[in-house]
């Protein structure tokens, strides 16, 4: 059937309208995304505060008094109502009438501390005053191969001479030569495996050399330059390498050589770790994006991927400390350090609460030990400073 007038009508001015009404919600759309856009430039860049056009926010302008600043409206909004302290002092300590100091336009260039009272009392020994004066020098002083009556010889080690030479005071005489050809087999001789040490909260290798020596290695994490980050604890930072280098030759200049002998060393991953490594470490060992040789290996902290101990791109530099000698050839009693941390967010430490643990475990260990004494008085004899001038160059040297 034919359509009646009306409805023929109908149907023909709907669709200019059904057209009319696409076109305006198309305007709108395109209206609003230009909107946002212009809100996003105006907050990115700073153009609705000041006037300056296409003022960066990284740069750094320095305004006068008479200026406001870029986001001087929020940034007082903000102190105003979101910063309020809640504590009394904090409040009476800004005043409304300071000017508000923005850290970005301070400039503070620190300049290097030169250590000069350090360098004043190397230069100058013989005058220092002596506050604890130990009678070691008076004791006899044996060491293991004495005690024990070791018989000598002629195939020995550094390594097993100088763990012989463990005496009562010290790990090592003064001018010992068997410390410095110790330093140079870690150094240098040919290692046959690599393994994993157990325990701790960071990686560490024990090193098997070819004349059956071993060494602790403490891989480089990164630069000597990078600094800890100032809101990281102490407990959540990379153990430094070069620490361990540097208490060693720190302990032999102040005369106390109590410090297991460290030196540096740089690896090749490939063909000193990776082919000799053990099937434990061997499965911690990948490649990184930048064609970098990384391996993680198992501990406690920082033992994942997102932490992984990288090549660049397959040498890596690291210490090397020697070891004790065993349990059978020297027993020995260990002792908690009394200062040691407590690495906890907010509990502190017993030395932290208690202002006697000197005292009291003085008390209960002194008797027992003559090397606690010497670690308190932490004074070291006056013949051993005045060898420090000779050896500072060659050590620092070492160090650096």
């Amino acid at each position: 059937p034919e359509p009646r007038p009306n409805e023929s009508k109908t149907a023909v001015t709907t669709e200019p309208d059904m057209k009319l009404r696409e076109r305006l919600t198309l305007g709108a759309s395109v209206l609003a995304v230009l909107v946002t856009l212009g809100i996003v430039l105006d907050l990115q860049l700073d153009l609705g505060m000041t006037g300056h056009r296409l003022l960066p926010r990284h740069g750094r302008v320095r305004y006068g008094a008479d200026v406001d600043p870029p986001r001087a409206a929020y940034n007082s909004f903000r102190r105003k109502f979101l910063e309020r302290s809640n504590s009394s002092a904090s409040g009476a300590g800004s005043q409304p009438g300071q000017p508000a100091v923005d850290p970005t336009t301070s400039s503070s260039s620190a300049r290097p501390d030169q250590f000069l009272d350090l360098r004043e009392v190397l230069l100058d020994l013989g005058n220092q005053d002596v506050v604890v004066k130990t009678y070691e020098v008076d004791e006899p002083n044996p060491n293991l191969n004495q005690l024990l009556q070791l018989p000598s010889r002629n195939n020995l080690t550094n390594l097993e001479k100088f763990q012989r030479g463990i005496s009562k005071h010290e790990l090592y005489g003064e001018g010992d030569p068997t410390v410095a050809s110790l330093l140079s087999d870690m150094a240098n001789n040919k290692i046959v495996k690599v393994y994993q040490k157990e325990g701790g909260t960071q990686i560490k290798l024990v090193i098997d050399y070819e004349n059956k020596d071993e060494a602790l290695f403490k891989p480089m994490r990164f630069p000597r330059e990078q600094q800890t980050l100032p809101n990281h604890f102490y407990f959540t930072d990379f153990e430094r390498h070069n620490a361990e280098i540097a208490t060693f030759h720190l302990d032999k200049l102040l005369g106390f050589r109590r410090a297991m002998p460290v030196t540096g060393r740089t690896l090749n991953i490939t063909t000193e770790i990776y082919e000799l490594a053990d099937d434990e470490l061997l499965k911690t060992f990948f490649v990184s994006p930048s064609n970098n040789k990384c391996f993680h290996g198992k501990c406690t902290y920082y033992c994942d991927t997102s932490h992984a101990i990288c090549g660049n791109p397959d040498t890596l530099e690291g210490s090397f400390a020697a070891f004790l000698p065993s349990k059978e050839m020297g027993p020995r009693k260990v002792w908690r350090h009394p200062w040691r941390r407590s690495y906890h967010k907010r509990r502190k430490a017993q030395w932290e609460q208690a202002g006697n643990i000197e005292t009291n475990f003085e008390s209960r260990v002194i008797n027992k030990t003559s090397f606690l004494q010497s670690l308190f008085s932490l004074k070291p004899n006056s013949k051993s400073l005045r060898g420090v001038k000779n050896e500072l160059k060659s050590d620092y040297c070492t160090l650096v």
